[in-house]
């Protein structure tokens, strides 16, 4: 019985963070920390300029608009992508700033 409660304790967790994702990425306001901003480019500050660099256009492809709709991706998805793209190209502006690239 426990581990039946437990499962759908984690399920609506799970639930939760899906629709958290969602929520924050609609109240994306375009400000960024530097740690944020090297989150979400999975890169960290030690990382080459090249490095940082492949990781944005990899991301960037990986969310673009083009490349989803070419996979028939469900709508909601593509506007969660969009949002995503957004925080993406708002991070890369903050590292280039940062690294003066």
């Amino acid at each position: 019985m426990k581990s039946k409660y437990t499962k759908s304790e984690s399920d609506s967790n799970q639930s939760k963070e899906k629709n958290n994702f969602k929520d924050n990425s609609k109240t994306f306001n375009g400000s960024l920390t530097l740690k944020e901003s090297f989150e979400i480019l999975e890169s960290n500050e030690n990382d080459t300029n090249k490095i940082i660099k492949d990781n944005y256009r990899r991301l960037a492809k990986q969310y673009h608009y083009d490349s989803l709709v070419s996979k028939d991706i469900p709508k909601d998805l593509i506007e969660i992508a969009e949002e995503k793209l957004k925080m993406i190209n708002a991070a890369y502006e903050v590292v280039k700033k940062h690294k003066g690239i």
